[in-house]
Formats: structure tokens, C-alpha cells, sequence
């Protein structure tokens, strides 16, 4: 059976969990490719927590009109307080329930990681149909290569399971579901000894 995480329990101190673990790493994987986004595009941030995102997205693509869509009414709250004077819409809402819109540019960091392997398929299609033939879908995600990685993933399901409730119990192939549904990175990043990774990806005939 399915089950819908609720990020509720952890929105107040999920950003300073997050530096005390992976230093200033984990938000550099996130703004990595954001230099990349044309201006002026139609943007959909799925996922996107707390909300901090907002202001170094807007700090690169001033002109951007983003979506910026949260299940989460804890993390929602605290994101309304970013991006302020900008064309930004807060939605509260999960995959399930994305906008009638086409974009140009779709944003899941350390989103994918949270779905079983059933329920990830759902998701990457979900994202796929809203992204416009020639978009781009920015990902940052977990890719354990040494013991320490699993070790560190391992603890991190545990408490994600028992505080949020998270549908997976381990990593799903998120980099393999990408690829079913027509995506394939242009680029590519790792950071924190290879544990994190930023991709940017377009479908194959975008390349």
C-alpha cells in the first residue's frame, strides 16, 4: 500500500538538519544548473520545502514565473515567506495534483528519493506530460557508491519512515525512471565525496 509522507513533523528544523549533515553541500547541488534556466521561464518546483530555493532561483532567473507546488502546509507556510516580489504561485498540492500548465523547466531536488519503486513511475510521468517537448528537468538525488553512503542513507530512511512517513524503505532507480520517460542529462555534478549528484536533463531528441 501506498503511503503519502507528510513533512509536516520536521519543517522546523529540516534546514539546519540538513547543514549540519551536509554542510553547505546539499544546497550547492541544488542551485548548481539554475544558471542555465533562459530567462523569462515558466517554472515548476516540486518538492521544494522550506522555500530558500526561491531566492537564489530568483537571483539568477529574475523574470521567471514560477509554480512552486508543496504537500507539505508546515513547509508551505514557511516557504510563502521567500520570494517576495517576484511572479511566484504557492500551491498546496503533491504530484498528484499539478497545474493545468505547460513549463519550460521542472525542479525535484532530493524529491525522487522519497517514492518505492511502484509509486516512482507515477511521479516521473506525472512531471514528464507538464514539461513542454524541448524542457528541462533539474534533479538533485542521492548516489551511493561507498559503504559510508549506505550507511548514512540507511539511518536517513529510518527516521524519514518513522517521523514523515516516506513511501520508500530504500533508494529506488530514480536515475533509471528518468530515463523511461525520455530523460537523459546534459550535464552532471557530485558533491559531498560523490554521495549527492545535480543533473540537468532533456529528452534525447532535446540533446
Amino acid at each position: 500500500m501506498t503511503r503519502t509522507a507528510n513533512f509536516d513533523p520536521v519543517a522546523w528544523f529540516y534546514d539546519p538538519l540538513s547543514r549540519l549533515v551536509f554542510g553547505n553541500k546539499m544546497r550547492a547541488s541544488q542551485v548548481r544548473f539554475f544558471d542555465s534556466i533562459p530567462p523569462g521561464s515558466t517554472i515548476l518546483i516540486l518538492g521544494g520545502g522550506t522555500g530558500w530555493i526561491l531566492d537564489a532561483l530568483f537571483a539568477r532567473v529574475p523574470d521567471g514565473k514560477v509554480y512552486f507546488a508543496e504537500r507539505s502546509g508546515a513547509m508551505l507556510k514557511r516557504a510563502m515567506s521567500h520570494g517576495k516580489g517576484f511572479d511566484v504561485k504557492f500551491i498546496h498540492a503533491g504530484w498528484e495534483d499539478l497545474p493545468e500548465v505547460t513549463f519550460d523547466v521542472a525542479i525535484t531536488h532530493y524529491l525522487l528519493d522519497i517514492f518505492s519503486d511502484e509509486t516512482l513511475p507515477r511521479v516521473c510521468d506525472a512531471v514528464s506530460a507538464k514539461l513542454k517537448k524541448d524542457g528541462v528537468w533539474l534533479v538533485s538525488d542521492f548516489a551511493p557508491s561507498q559503504i559510508w553512503h549506505r550507511a548514512l542513507l540507511w539511518v536517513m530512511y529510518r527516521f524519514f519512515r518513522v517521523t514523515c512517513g516516506i513511501d520508500a524503505g530504500r533508494l529506488p532507480d530514480w536515475e533509471g525512471c528518468l530515463s523511461r520517460v525520455g530523460f537523459f542529462a546534459q550535464e552532471y555534478e557530485f558533491f559531498y565525496g560523490g554521495f549527492l549528484k545535480s543533473m540537468r536533463l532533456a529528452r534525447e531528441n532535446a540533446r
